[in-house]
């Protein structure tokens, strides 16, 4: 798997979670809630040494409402941690979801978000 098909992966895995449309990468247009997009963080030399391990950071839009985005993470953190773990093609490494607040759109809206941070051998 390239790194571009992994990133691909990561968000049609998420994007099985109801009521989330991410994209394998960042894209211009109105946010919504559910929207979300794939970057890369690092590239490092893999365990061994025909691949590199990747890690990738999955940033969920959640809501501009901090008590509507708090709801959305109790109802839906489990399901998508769950959605890159238990996808056969991943098989992820140091999973993690944390809650943070971004700026986003030209105007630089304060958002409350979703990150997800995995790695991956590719």
């Amino acid at each position: 798997m390239t790194i571009a098909e992994a990133r691909a992966a990561i968000a049609a895995a998420l994007s099985t979670v109801d009521g989330y449309d991410v994209r394998a990468r960042p894209w211009r247009a109105a946010e919504r809630p559910g929207d979300g997009w794939v970057v890369i963080t690092s590239v490092r030399p893999g365990e061994f040494f025909s691949a590199v391990s990747v890690t990738f950071r999955a940033v969920l839009l959640l809501s501009a409402d901090q008590l509507v985005a708090e709801e959305s993470l109790e109802t839906d953190a489990a399901a998508l941690v769950l959605a890159v773990t238990k996808a056969e093609t991943l098989l992820p490494a140091n999973v993690d979801l944390s809650p943070v607040e971004i700026p986003v759109g030209t105007a630089r809206t304060p958002y409350f978000a979703a990150v997800l941070t995995l790695t991956m051998e590719v």
